[in-house]
């Protein structure tokens, strides 16, 4: 009943949202209600989403490992366009197809599904959608939940409307989760026990490209950073954050003069916006994209070089955390052997957080003042930073391994599957 509901709720909405999108991109509009299809129609494909850049990134070694494993071809579907940008930069080639994901539309879902057949459906964390996996229930194609994750706001949403909620992860084949605590969420909701299982995080698993001395001195030669400075990266920052950091780095400023700040703004629209506010505040500030001489500050204004910056970097914060986003991912310093430093509001990954402090490898900051705090201890501490790095670089490698475990379960479907048709 609630499905018709639901159905009827899509088609009214449609009168209002279909003007819209067609205004705001033809282009992406045409795809997301599935106006235009992939040509041409594919057979006995492994459809894998992932919402956007995070949950893209993670899809990485899943993909290759995929590949490896399973033998068939794989359609990849984003729902953001910079999502799109990262799969395409590091997937094409790879999978058959990158496209959009279509709207839960039961029109755009149906068109979609029938052109790109699919064998079996994986989701990548998140963004799960009522018609589709009924849908694809109904049609007998096998759904995975990887990686799976439910926010705070999410899960009152799921507890609110149990009955609905229960109904829909039932859809998965198995609902592979990164931590005790986000299976315990699901069997709350009253999902089927033996479908829940705890995997661990495979953003563990995504390969690191070892940054050699020769690149790491091109990164501090583009940023003017000379050899006796120290670097400090915030990294993924949201509106609220830049204020904080740029007055615990002036307090560090007046104890230490060597110590550089790089900020990269999760939307680098706000480059400017960000630059402006360092000026105001007596910095000498430049943006990545034209910096010709030595700053005091710089903006990172450019797509996809944060996670190699990093390399460089002597102590990290991650942003999305001093303010109630729910934080960024915490491994790409790690990963880099950085101290991490992030902010209360890290629900997104409460366990990543928890776990690197647990290790020696985070700290949680609250404020301005024990944010100067923590960077001042760390700068003026080297033994410290450098026993922090290496209990990060310790924790992201005892922590991998997941991917496989997720592939391997996948794996004894599809042959149980096979076996069951021969």
């Amino acid at each position: 009943m609630w499905l018709r509901i639901y159905e009827i709720l899509w088609y009214i909405s449609t009168i209002f949202l279909f003007p819209v999108t067609l205004k705001k991109d033809k282009e992406l509009f045409q795809k997301r209600w599935a106006i235009e299809l992939p040509r041409p129609s594919l057979k006995q494909n492994i459809w894998i989403h992932a919402l956007s850049v995070g949950e893209v990134l993670s899809s990485i070694p899943l993909v290759e490992k995929l590949r490896e494993k399973c033998h068939l071809d794989i359609v990849f579907t984003v729902t953001t366009k910079k999502g799109m940008e990262i799969a395409l930069k590091n997937l094409e080639g790879k999978v058959k197809l990158i496209t959009f994901f279509p709207f839960d539309f039961p029109f755009s879902v149906r068109r979609f599904v029938e052109r790109i057949s699919p064998y079996l459906f994986i989701l990548v964390e998140t963004d799960v959608w009522p018609f589709l996996m009924r849908y694809l229930s109904s049609k007998g194609i096998k759904s995975f939940l990887v990686n799976g994750r439910i926010s705070p706001k999410s899960n009152e949403r799921y507890r609110r409307f149990s009955w609905i909620a229960k109904d829909v992860f039932n859809c998965f084949e198995l609902c592979m989760v990164q931590s005790e605590e986000e299976k315990e969420k699901l069997l709350e909701l009253g999902i089927n026990k033996e479908k829940v299982i705890d995997t661990g995080n495979i953003k563990f698993d995504r390969k690191i490209e070892h940054v050699k001395k020769e690149e790491k001195n091109y990164w501090r030669r583009i940023f003017r950073i000379k050899e006796n400075d120290l670097v400090w990266i915030s990294g993924s920052t949201h509106k609220g954050e830049e204020k904080i950091i740029l007055e615990a780095y002036k307090r560090l400023r007046e104890k230490v003069k060597n110590v550089k700040l790089i900020i990269a703004p999760r939307n680098i629209k706000r480059s400017e916006e960000v630059l402006k506010m360092a000026q105001d505040m007596g910095f000498k500030v430049g943006l990545r994209s034209k910096l010709k001489e030595e700053k005091e500050v710089v903006i990172l204004d450019t797509i996809g070089e944060l996670s190699k910056i990093y390399s460089i970097s002597d102590i990290a914060f991650v942003g999305g955390s001093l303010v109630p986003f729910g934080g960024h991912n915490l491994l790409e310093p790690a990963a880099f052997g950085c101290p991490v430093l992030f902010g209360p509001y890290v629900f997104n990954f409460q366990e990543i957080a928890s776990l690197l402090e647990k290790e020696g490898a985070g700290i949680t900051v609250k404020d301005v003042s024990d944010l100067y705090k923590d960077i001042f201890l760390l700068i003026r501490d080297s033994s410290l930073r450098k026993k922090m790095g290496k209990a990060s670089l310790s924790f992201i490698e005892k922590n991998r391994g997941a991917t496989d475990k997720v592939i391997s379960l996948i794996k004894e479907r599809i042959d149980e599957d096979k076996r069951r048709h021969t």
